[in-house]
Formats: structure tokens, C-alpha cells, sequence
């Protein structure tokens, strides 16, 4: 194999296959030596798995999750009991407790350890359960749950774990993914611990942790103050800018545009039961103020326009006290400039919006300069976490304009969740493919968000080299190198940046890039070749780079025949069709413009009508 490029690679191949824990701010307690516990052996087990008695949903999904994994694990069924029916048999014992100050004081966390023959998960939440159980197949049977159709358990005959004591929490209370996995398979998701309202808890809809109240998850001014309701006869809602009403901004500073949006959610929470809830009073999917009087006496007076609208989600917070509904609001574009006066009420989740960041370069080094780039960004991000203690993330790692081709943000993924927590964020939201798009490499990708967002130190090449050799399997090594040479395209260039809406032809998505790549899928669809599964998981990764040998042919920047040009697409579109592949862009929804693309490439490589 050929030695790697980047400083990336050569760290990433050389990382070993130990199997990592992925425990954060983890602590052991000396005791004295003790022989190992076993658990089971012969498909048979003497324990009982127990819980409180009248568990929540959440704990009796630890404790069937529990059983579940421990009979694939050992053969053997692990009864499941509540304490009231405890008997003179060993236990793993999950318990809920504020009195040990061994337990992590974020309600997600948890302390795991053994007393006698026991193993006690403890928490001072169900949910903590939950990710202690993890905790304790992961890191002590390895169990892995790398796709929703890739996991691995081990099989152990004799089941056997030496005494321990150990703790950890989350480094983010809320860990997001949005992503069509997440959305298709939400027991996956809950085995990577992610806890948002995104997905639904198997179990319970109000187990969960963080619930957004439909339609209001993010850009609701529109929402709340509905144009086709109210623009014809209230034009003085809207912004007024140049002169002319705006339907897609709001007149903040009017007293009847917050009671009229105020009377939209109420009705809207009265309909809504779940409780606790998240609202979303966000501006709309763009940017800019009102510029009416009043409005642009208060900017003045604020000294931004952020300061104007955290008057107005002030009011908000201040009129849905006592009733178990959190305000939160997107930092987004003109809102993102953290306020110099008016201040956030502390309960408000502020979610800003890197939307212009490089995400190609690691943060530190990045010199993108540009009113939304990496400079700019961090004086927004130390801006806020100086001010608010309830800052939450949205980050981006798809490309929106063309969701085929290859984006280069794997190498520097672990840095910038690292970054956000360091700058005192609480919670991360990362927006991947939203439907059946084939965006880069996103299943290495949401792997890697997963364990990175409960435990941003987690040995992020470690885990990359273990997701290649269980995912990409014979391939594993050639999928490494293809890491290698899309991480170059970008790592050793300071003055070239990525963009989350870049085009086919951009710089570092070069022809060179191309054929190195072509060379790589070459030597990983022969490896893969007696494996169908794996095979098919190359042919969906290679679509990135067919992807950019068609857009680069038909704007006539690559030397193609159309004989090569007519098999490329053909193999594009039956690897499509095969996987429900669909969607070209954010807004490709119903497939036309993938499907125009493909008719666009056989039209000008001369294909035969019908073909």
C-alpha cells in the first residue's frame, strides 16, 4: 500500500485496533484485588437483571436492552425482575440514586461498578441507566453498533468481568443527529446515545429527552405570524426594508406582532401535551432587519439588531413561565452577533449557526476570513459563551448544492467538536443527509459524530480504524487510503476553504483528485469483490467521485469518450435505483433534478433515445 499523504493518514493508519472506551471524565477507585466475576457460561447464567420497581419507559429499555445483547453475547436468557421480587441469586442491579457522590451530578451520567458478585449501574436518571448500559457492553464486551445493518457482539461462551469502578458524563446534554438513519432507526440511534426530539424513543414519545414541539423546531416567524393570514391586511407585521413590506421578516418592535405570535403558540401548546417541550421562535430561513422607525431607533439604542430580538424572545420566556416549554432561538446570519446590551434570559437555548465556516481546515489554523468564516466565527463564539450559559451548536456536514460529491471534513470532524465544547457549548445539533441522499461518506461520518459528541477526547482515529475494518471489511485499507487523499485536497492549503454549498468544480476537487481517486475505487471494488454487501458499500461511496467525472465532462474540463462517459452513468444510476439513492440537493425532494442530470450526460454522450 502506498504510504500516505497527509499527517491525517499517517496517524489514522498507523492507529491500532484496540478496541476504545469512550468515556469521558472517567475516574477508577483502587480496591483491593479480587477475582474476576462470571457471569455466565454453558449458554446458562445464575444473574437477574433488576430494576426499581415501577420503572420508567427509559429503564426498562436499559434493562431489556440489557438482556437482549447479554443472550446474543453469552446464549444464556437474562431475566429481567423489579426489586420487589428480588431473590438470593447475583444481580446486575440498575438503580436510581441522588445520595452517592460517586455518580455524576449531570443527570446523564452514570457510575458503574461491582459489589460482590454484583455489577450495579447507577444513575440519578433512567436515562443515565441507559447509557450506562451501554457503557458496560461497549467497554467491557465490545459491542458496537457502527450503521443501523452493522453491529458487532461478540460471542464469549464464558462471560466473566474483573471487579471495577468507574464514572462518566456527557461533554453535550443535547447530541443530534439529522440524518435519515437516525430518523429510519431509532433504537441505533438510542445505542449511540443520542437523546434528541428529532427521533422518537421506542418505548414512550415522552421518554425522551429534548422534544421540540412540532413545527417548531427552527425559522417560524412565518409560522407564527402566518403571511397569507395577515399580510394583506396587516402589512405593518412584515419588516419594512427599502421602503416596502417584507413577507419573510417581522416587525419586532410591534406590540401586535408578539401577541399575535404569542396567541399562535399558545393555541399550538394547548393542542400539544408532551411536557417539558422546546419552542423555536425563529426568524426565517434569511437574514436582515426592519427598518421602520421604531425598529431602527431600538438597533440604535441596542447598539445591533440581536438586541432587538432578544427583547422580543424576553417577552416570550417571560409569558410561558410555569409551563414546562423551553425558548430557544437560532444565532443564524443576521442574528448571529452576539448582543451588546439586551441580554438572553438565562433559560433560553441560543443555537448558533456556523453557516460560512471552512469546515476543510482544522479551526485553529483556519484563515478564512470572510464575514461568516472561521475568524469571524470565533469572536461570535467567544462572544456568546461569554454572555450565556445555555449555547447550543448547529453544525453542517453536508454539502447542500450537490450532496453526491465528495466533502473533505472527516480529519478535522473530532477538532471542531472539540472547539465547540471548549467554548462552553452545551449541546450539538449535526444537520448530515436528511433523506436517501449518498452525502460523503456518511456513515463513517455519523459514527464518528456520535461518539465524539458524548466524548469529544475520544481517540477519533481509533475509531475511524475500527469502523473501516468492520464496515468496508477486505476493503478497509484502499477506503483508508481514499480518507487519506480526500483529507490532502484541503489539509495543506490554508487559502483554499470548503463550503457547505461548493460546486463540482472547485479547486480542490481537481482532476489529479479524480484519477488518484479512480485508482483507489479500482483496488477496493477488486478486494471487495466476493462480497457482495461490502462490494455495495463501495459502488455507494464511489458515487462521489463518478459524480465528479460527470459534472467535470459535461462542462467539458475532462477528457472522456462517451462509450466510458454512457457506462459511468449507467452504473451512477443502477446503484441509485438499487439503494433508493435520491435527490441531487437540499431541495431535490421528488428527484428531478438528479434525474435531469442523468438525461443531461445521455443526451450529450450521444446514448440512443430509450437508453
Amino acid at each position: 500500500m502506498k504510504p500516505y499523504i497527509t499527517s491525517y493518514a499517517a496517524t489514522l493508519i498507523s492507529s491500532c485496533l484496540t478496541v476504545m472506551g469512550t468515556l469521558s471524565a472517567a475516574h477508577s477507585q483502587e480496591s483491593p484485588p479480587q477475582p474476576p466475576l462470571q457471569l455466565a457460561a454453558g449458554g446458562t447464567t445464575e444473574y437477574t437483571i433488576l430494576t426499581p420497581d415501577k420503572p420508567s419507559g427509559i429503564t426498562h429499555s436499559a434493562a431489556d436492552e440489557l438482556a437482549f445483547h447479554l443472550k446474543q453475547i453469552t446464549g444464556a436468557e437474562w431475566p429481567v425482575k423489579q426489586e420487589q421480587a428480588r431473590a438470593d441469586r447475583p444481580e446486575i442491579r440498575l438503580e436510581i440514586t441522588d445520595s452517592d457522590p460517586a455518580v455524576p451530578q449531570n443527570t446523564q451520567g452514570y457510575r458503574i461498578f461491582t459489589e460482590g458478585n454484583d455489577i450495579i449501574i447507577r444513575s440519578r436518571s433512567p436515562h443515565g441507566l441507559l447509557y450506562g448500559t451501554y457503557a458496560l457492553l461497549e467497554d467491557k464486551y465490545g459491542c458496537r453498533w457502527y450503521t443501523p445493518d452493522e453491529t458487532l457482539i461478540p460471542r464469549q461462551e464464558t462471560l466473566r468481568l474483573d471487579p471495577f469502578d468507574t464514572s462518566a458524563a456527557p461533554a453535550f446534554v443535547y447530541r443530534d443527529i439529522y440524518a435519515a438513519d437516525v430518523f429510519r432507526d431509532r433504537k441505533w440511534a438510542q445505542r449511540l446515545r443520542l437523546n434528541s426530539g428529532t427521533f422518537r424513543w421506542p418505548d414512550k414519545p415522552t421518554d425522551h429527552l429534548y422534544n421540540y414541539m412540532p413545527g417548531y423546531s427552527c425559522h417560524t416567524f412565518e409560522h407564527l405570524v402566518p403571511p397569507d393570514k395577515h399580510f394583506k391586511t396587516h402589512p405593518e407585521y412584515y419588516g419594512l426594508v427599502n421602503g416596502k413590506r417584507d413577507k419573510n421578516l417581522l416587525c419586532l418592535s410591534n406590540p401586535a406582532v408578539f401577541e399575535t405570535a404569542l396567541a399562535t403558540l399558545r393555541t399550538d401548546l394547548a393542542r400539544h401535551k408532551e411536557r417539558p417541550c422546546i419552542v423555536s421562535i425563529s426568524q426565517n430561513d434569511c437574514g436582515g432587519w426592519c427598518q421602520c422607525p421604531e425598529c431602527t431607533r431600538i438597533i440604535a439604542e441596542e447598539g445591533d439588531g440581536t438586541g432587538l430580538l432578544m427583547r422580543f424572545l424576553n417577552k416570550f420566556d417571560d409569558a410561558l413561565q410555569g409551563e414546562n416549554v423551553t425558548v430557544h432561538t437560532l444565532a443564524y446570519h443576521t442574528t448571529d452577533i452576539p448582543p451588546t446590551k439586551t441580554k438572553p434570559n438565562p433559560g433560553i437555548i441560543i443555537q448558533l449557526c456556523p453557516i460560512g465556516i471552512c469546515y476543510g481546515h482544522y479551526p485553529e489554523k483556519c484563515s478564512h476570513s470572510g464575514s461568516e468564516g472561521n475568524i469571524a466565527f470565533e469572536r461570535k463564539i467567544k462572544g456568546w459563551s461569554a454572555i450565556h450559559d445555555n449555547l447550543w451548536i448547529w453544525s453542517y456536514h453536508i454539502n447542500f448544492a450537490h450532496s453526491f460529491q465528495p466533502f473533505p471534513n472527516i480529519h478535522t470532524l473530532p477538532a471542531y467538536i472539540r472547539y465547540f465544547a471548549d467554548h462552553k457549548a452545551k449541546g450539538v445539533f449535526a444537520q448530515s443527509d436528511a433523506g436517501q441522499r449518498a452525502t460523503s461518506l456518511k456513515r463513517l461520518k455519523h459514527y464518528l459524530l456520535a461518539k465524539l459528541l458524548w466524548n469529544p477526547q475520544a481517540d477519533a482515529n481509533a475509531l475511524t480504524r475500527e469502523f473501516l475494518e468492520h464496515y468496508y471489511k477486505e476493503a478497509a485499507a484502499p477506503m483508508a487510503e481514499y480518507l487519506a487523499a480526500l483529507a490532502a485536497t484541503i489539509e495543506n492549503t490554508p487559502n483554499l476553504h470548503t463550503w457547505i454549498y461548493d460546486a463540482p468544480h472547485s479547486r480542490y476537487l481537481s482532476n489529479d483528485f479524480i484519477e488518484q481517486s479512480e485508482n483507489i475505487f479500482a483496488k477496493a471494488l477488486e478486494a471487495a469483490k466476493n462480497n457482495p454487501v461490502t462490494l455495495n458499500r463501495v459502488k455507494i461511496e464511489q458515487l462521489s467521485i463518478q459524480y465528479l467525472i460527470l459534472t467535470h465532462w459535461l462542462r467539458g474540463n475532462l477528457n472522456r469518450s462517451n462509450e466510458e462517459i454512457l457506462k459511468i452513468v449507467d452504473e451512477f444510476e443502477t446503484v441509485c435505483r438499487e439503494n433508493n439513492i435520491t435527490g441531487l440537493s437540499e431541495h431535490d425532494w421528488k428527484d428531478e433534478q438528479r434525474l435531469q442530470f442523468i438525461r443531461d450526460i445521455r443526451t450529450k454522450a450521444g446514448a440512443q433515445p430509450g437508453n
